[in-house]
């Protein structure tokens, strides 16, 4: 594998490297070689744009300016390949540094030359660590303030997102368990034998380790091969058998090559490499057994699809694990489609079967010699014209994927043969109709992934980004909190419960303190702690519709203060369903009742009342009709309940229920608990 460089026209995504940078470094063996490697590329990638950067500057005769984002992750890869070296030397093949301090040559470290006027990395850190800075220094205090400043605007991104992945990381850890003993039983047969390997990564699995019935464990197959499911070293894992197993040269180069980016790659939403078998007549890849596809999930008649956040949310997925794949290991998948979206056990979507993969140099093209690889449906023009292409073919081939989970419906099933389906899409550039129903943000993002010029198409890390809206939009029916959303937060699904009252606080100038309690309502009932938790989008949106705009200005403290009052009543229950309701009132004296939050038409109806009326439970729903905000109706909409013929009107639950009670319409406020009644079976 070569080593990735970066094109000068193109930026790096720091976010994406500071993320992988700072995650908890990994404790598994097999992990760890991954780890080290991937730290090494990224040194190079960033010493190399530093040196370009000032090189630059000094044909330009600029003074040259320390890039302190690149500087302060340099002197972090280096730190943490320093304590990887020292305590996983066996693992890595090298011999340890005899002082951490003094042993700089551990590693590949790069020698920025610099102007008479700036300072080496070295020296730079050591002004800027919290140390007085020199008189002669190429960068002034209020350039450094400015550069902080910039960098804490993604730090909340970046918490989130690792927070995102350190989940992810804990439900892999039955395949690191596998890896852990495919490692410990690959070095008991090299010591055995009497050779040291220098191979790094996942071990070579002997064929007779790797247990299946190609008659009944058939999961897929396809141009390259077949995939089973297998059984190795008592694990349920998926192996990849390719048709051809008296492979040529170029074949057994292309096995090797997919092997080798495999084994490099590890990231929550890109399917796990195990292992591989070379033997002649018994080649075969390993990997961490998925559930299924996006395509049986999708296209599967007799199986309700998912709703469309939830297919979202799972093109999200996609566009995270290609965004590493482009962004941190310079890998371009070449078949990307629905059949290689793997999904795992928690509906985590992983990038899967690398079998056209290739990597490239960041800034470079590629041409297919022997013509183009790929499923035709999601291939990129510039692809079938043999033309020449760059990581954003893929870019393309997503397009068709967002559209296609958006959608639920096959691509291009006019077209049978690949001469018109050639000429409609190379010439005349026709492309699936987007529903207009659909949020712009996802029309506009479907549009320029497929986009005929690759010069248009965004890149996975712009995806992911605008996949962020796209889930909002969805999310959140109302444009005002979506928008309240968008400003605020950065997470597209969901935002810890500290930074949300913290955020509502300052839009409604109310005090953190009054607005705490409200946990009960947006995270759980089941919270005791008020400053735990999470508010995802979902039940933000709920809470939209129930209570209305309660980030507003003007009507969001008398919205917040009606929800704190119900929290204090016995007879407010939350969302509890009709049954649970029926249950709770079973058995209690007449016209005890409840107060739910109803989920049939949380804008129209969005409480109802429950309670005894001769013996039995009723309910009867409470409408609602905005109107505008005044002194007599500061929350914007009016609450209205029928009774006796006529149509009561009032300015919140709170009145509504005093007033109720008062005429002797309602009774005892129904506690949150059940009567235990024995009944009587035939």
């Amino acid at each position: 594998m070569s080593t990735p460089t970066t094109a000068n026209n193109k930026p790096l995504d720091i976010n994406l490297i500071k993320l992988y940078v700072y995650q908890e470094t990994p404790t598994d063996k097999t992990k760890i070689v991954s780890y080290y490697q991937q730290l090494k590329n990224i040194l190079f990638i960033l010493s190399d744009r530093t040196r370009q950067e000032q090189q630059q500057q000094q044909q330009h005769q600029q003074p040259i300016i320390p890039n302190n984002d690149h500087f302060s992750i340099i002197e972090s890869i280096e730190s943490k390949m320093k304590f990887i070296e020292s305590n996983f030397s066996d693992t890595l093949n090298i011999t340890p540094p005899l002082n951490s301090q003094n042993n700089s040559n551990s590693h590949e470290v790069i020698n920025i030359q610099t102007s008479p006027q700036s300072k080496t990395t070295t020296e730079f850190y050591d002004n800027y660590e919290g140390h007085d800075t020199p008189m002669q220094t190429t960068t002034s205090h209020i350039q450094i303030q400015q550069q902080q400043q910039q960098q804490t605007q993604y730090q909340q991104q970046q918490i989130l997102e690792q927070q995102r992945i350190q989940q992810q990381y804990e439900l892999q850890k039955q395949q690191q368990a596998l890896l852990n003993n495919m490692l410990d039983q690959s070095k008991k047969k090299s010591s055995s034998s009497g050779h040291h390997h220098h191979r790094h990564g996942p071990p070579e699995i002997p064929p007779e380790e790797i247990i299946f019935d190609p008659k009944t464990d058939l999961l897929g197959g396809g141009a390259y091969g077949k995939v089973y499911k297998a059984t190795c070293r008592g694990k349920k894992v998926a192996v990849k058998v390719p048709k051809k197993q008296t492979l040529s040269e170029s074949e057994l180069k292309s096995f090797k090559n997919e092997v080798e980016i495999m084994r490099q790659i590890f990231h929550p939403n890109v399917v796990l490499f195990l292992g591989a078998c070379t033997k002649p007549g018994k080649v075969m890849i390993v990997s961490e057994l998925m559930q299924s596809d996006l395509e049986k999930l999708i296209h599967n008649p007799d199986v309700e699809p998912p709703t469309l956040f939830q297919r979202m949310k799972m093109a999200y997925d996609a566009a995270l694990g290609m965004n590493w794949l482009h962004g941190i290991c310079n890998i371009l998948h070449r078949d990307l489609k629905l059949a290689n979206l793997m999904i795992g056990k928690d509906k985590t979507v992983k990038i899967g079967d690398f079998g056209f993969s290739q990597v490239i140099k960041s800034g470079s093209t590629l041409l297919d010699q022997k013509g183009p690889k790929g499923t035709a449906l999601y291939m990129a023009p510039e692809v079938m014209m043999k033309q020449e292409f760059n990581e954003k073919a893929d870019v393309y081939s997503f397009g068709l994927i967002l559209y296609e989970l958006a959608t639920c419906e096959e691509l291009f099933p006019e077209y049978s043969e690949i001469d018109p389906f050639y000429e409609a899409i190379c010439k005349k550039r026709l492309r699936p109709t987007i529903p207009q129903h659909f949020p712009k943000s996802l029309q506009s993002l479907i549009t320029r992934c497929w986009d005929h010029d690759p010069n248009n198409r965004p890149s996975f890390s712009d995806i992911s980004t605008r996949m962020n809206e796209v889930l909002i939009d969805i999310a959140i029916s109302s444009p005002e909190s979506a928008a309240f959303w968008k400003y605020n937060f950065s997470s597209p699904e969901e935002v810890k419960w500290v930074e949300f009252i913290s955020k509502l606080s300052n839009a409604v100038s109310v005090e953190v303190s009054s607005l705490r309690l409200l946990s009960k309502l947006f995270v759980s009932i089941d919270y005791d702690e008020e400053n735990e938790g999470f508010v995802n989008l979902e039940r933000f949106d709920l809470m939209n519709k129930w209570f209305g705009n309660f980030f507003n200005s003007r009507v969001g403290p008398s919205i917040l203060n009606e929800m704190n009052e119900l929290l204090k009543r016995r007879w407010f229950h939350f969302d509890i369903s009709r049954d649970v309701s029926e249950r709770r009132l079973r058995g209690r004296p007449e016209n005890t009742f409840l107060i739910r939050l109803s989920l049939n038409d949380p804008v129209k109806t969005p409480f109802t009342i429950s309670k005894i009326k001769s013996s039995k439970p009723t309910h009867k729903r409470v409408a609602r009709e905005d109107c505008p905000p005044s002194v007599d109706f500061p929350m914007g909409y009016k609450l209205i309940v029928p009774l006796d013929g006529h149509d009561l009107v009032f300015n919140s639950m709170i009145s509504m229920i005093d007033k109720l009670k008062s005429i002797g319409n309602l009774g005892p406020d129904c506690p949150h608990s059940e009567i235990k009644i024995p009944y009587l079976t035939d």
